[in-house]
């Protein structure tokens, strides 16, 4: 499983509150701000890009003239594009290999995304702080390898609000907001670990977050672990486990 979302457009377009800067997320509980994690072997590769990951739909309009309603159309498109958020997560198998260096500078030239996050960078923070220099992304943080194995890493731009709320469990968690006139929201940035015990703590962590935080939610990653529907045995009792918290805190598959 690649990623799971909960609450995106319609809670995005409904979920303004007026609570103030501590209750802003809900009863969020900073849990931890490790800036190191246990790390696992990959049970799974995916490179997972989600391109316009928050948009709100824009009415079409019959434009009769070219006079004010043109204009104002115009308006409300460039408008629309310019609240259009980018996000890419990929498990690149390593940072230090041009093999993957190339296409990652090639994809962030032409799709300009605003968060890249990778994992199984295989590479340590401060090996890794020269490589993406050239990325020109002035925000970054770092969730180490242990041995020769893991290493997560985001980057993001400057221009919107993105606040790291705590990187722990193979896991960023991030408060965002791209425009200013829509609510924030928490962004999960997670690698799955394979190991059932890790995978235990990872997801009960999750469903921590699920049950005190009732504003908009994106998770993705490389989760590892199968979704189940309804018509679906589960084939080990970690994607039981997995599925049942999925199903508690709501979380839906947004199909990518």
């Amino acid at each position: 499983m690649d990623g799971v979302s909960i609450n995106l457009d319609h809670l995005l377009s409904q979920g303004e509150t007026n609570e103030d800067d501590t209750t802003r997320l809900g009863k969020r509980t900073k849990i931890s701000n490790e800036s190191t994690s246990h790390i696992n072997d990959p049970e799974s590769s995916s490179t997972n890009t989600i391109e316009n990951a928050i948009i709100e739909s824009l009415e079409a309009q019959r434009c009769t003239t070219r006079g004010e309603q043109y204009g104002d159309t115009l308006m409300k498109i460039q408008n629309h594009l310019n609240s259009t958020m980018k996000l890419i997560s990929w498990n690149v198998q390593g940072l230090k290999t041009t093999a993957t260096r190339d296409p990652l500078f090639d994809l962030i030239r032409t799709q300009n995304p605003d968060i890249i996050f990778l994992y199984e960078t295989k590479i340590s923070k401060d090996k890794s702080r020269p490589l993406i220099s050239h990325f020109q992304y002035p925000n970054q943080a770092f969730i180490e390898l242990i041995g020769l194995s893991g290493g997560l890493l985001i980057l993001w731009k400057d221009g919107f609000t993105c606040e790291l709320h705590d990187s722990t469990y193979n896991m960023f968690n991030l408060i965002v907001q791209h425009d200013p006139s829509r609510p924030e929201y928490l962004l999960t940035c997670m690698y799955g670990y394979p190991d059932f015990d890790r995978k235990q703590e990872q997801w009960n962590y999750i469903q921590q977050i699920g049950r005190n935080h009732y504003g908009p939610w994106i998770l993705i990653g490389d989760l590892n672990f199968h979704l189940l529907d309804d018509n679906t045995i589960s084939s080990s009792s970690s994607d039981g486990f997995v599925n049942n918290i999925v199903n508690t805190c709501g979380l839906e598959d947004i199909g990518y």
